[in-house]
């Protein structure tokens, strides 16, 4: 089960090294994986050792946000950063792809990485921020939207145009330092400066905007409308609506929600939906918050219908994913 989809490529990475296709996952992950597997037992597979990894980050998540928790007097200047309930946990624990924080995929590494990411930039610590961002961007495509959120971030500590500018252009250019790194590395390696990007090619469908807009109606003729096609559907709108919300009280982390969920109909499906929204944890936090504010929270009946249903829809996934079936 734990070699399955995209974990099975990481496993390559880890035992055998890049080449090829798999120039197409980033490296820091399976960098981090392979250093502890030297100091691992031999009967232990890259898989598990990943899968361990991922769990200990996500726990470690959860302590860093359980600190900031406890200082009350941080909430609204770090509104989206932190659960303001035990059932914003419940949402985002939950998440209907959230087995990839315990198996041997990047998105524990990466949920701890932005957090931090933007936890210095609340912080004002301008380097130690750019430099976390230019790690994200060595461990997921998006870490570019953390990059870019970064940079915008930083600005907004500065009064004048000339100053923003400036600092979001150093800031973008130590992040991008940092990302060049795997060009770089594949180049020494391949001979090919853009490997990453050739090995993603076949990831890509033959996309325009027209076939962009037409994603979000089912347009494009090789969609279908299966029920997880129309689950994904109606979460993708609601992780727009959980976006408008964001952005409304914090504009760079609302930013950095738009940019993850304005790439997600380029595959000219949705079909990547769960994956990318569970590392979102601003919006699973805004879902649990509209949950809190209708009339279903004061309803013990509805309220437990509602966790059922969240409950239900994570244990199908992860069924999918340990079954070898789409998961994402």
């Amino acid at each position: 089960m734990l070699l399955n989809w995209d974990s099975g490529w990481y496993s390559d990475i880890i035992n055998n090294g890049y080449s090829g296709v798999n120039f197409a996952f980033y490296p820091l992950f399976p960098l981090f994986v392979r250093a502890l597997k030297v100091v691992s037992p031999n009967s232990v597979g890259a898989e598990m050792v990943g899968s361990i990894f991922s769990s200990l980050l996500f726990l470690g998540f959860g302590y860093l946000v359980s600190r900031l928790v406890k200082r009350r007097s941080a909430t609204h200047s770090m509104y989206g950063f932190i659960p303001q309930s035990l059932l914003a946990w419940f949402f985002f624990v939950w998440s209907p792809a959230s087995y990839i924080f315990q198996t041997n995929h990047t998105e524990s590494l990466f949920t701890c990485l932005s957090m931090a990411a933007f936890l210095a930039c609340h912080h004002k610590r301008f380097f130690m921020a750019s430099f976390l961002a230019g790690i994200c961007c060595l461990t997921k495509n998006q870490g570019i939207f953390v990059a870019i959120s970064v940079g915008y971030w930083l600005s907004t500590h500065e009064q004048k145009a000339g100053p923003k500018i400036l600092k979001f252009a150093i800031s973008g250019l130590i992040s991008g330092s940092l990302w060049a790194l795997f060009p770089l590395y594949s180049y020494l390696k391949s001979g090919d400066l853009g490997a990453f990007y050739t090995a993603q090619s076949h990831w890509r469908a033959d996309m325009s905007i027209e076939s962009y807009f037409k994603t979000l109606i089912f347009g494009n003729p090789w969609q279908n409308t299966n029920a997880g096609s129309i689950n994904r559907y109606f979460l993708f709108w609601a992780l727009v609506l959980s976006v408008i919300s964001v952005l409304r009280k914090h504009r760079a982390l609302g930013l950095y929600m738009a940019l993850f969920v304005g790439v997600m109909p380029l595959s000219g499906e949705l079909v990547t939906t769960c994956r990318y929204s569970s590392v979102l944890w601003p919006a699973w936090f805004t879902f649990a918050g509209w949950v809190e504010s209708s009339p279903i929270y004061k309803n013990k009946y509805a309220l437990a219908i509602v966790v059922v249903i969240v409950c239900y829809i994570n244990q199908c996934s992860t069924r999918s994913f340990a079954l070898g079936r789409w998961a994402y």
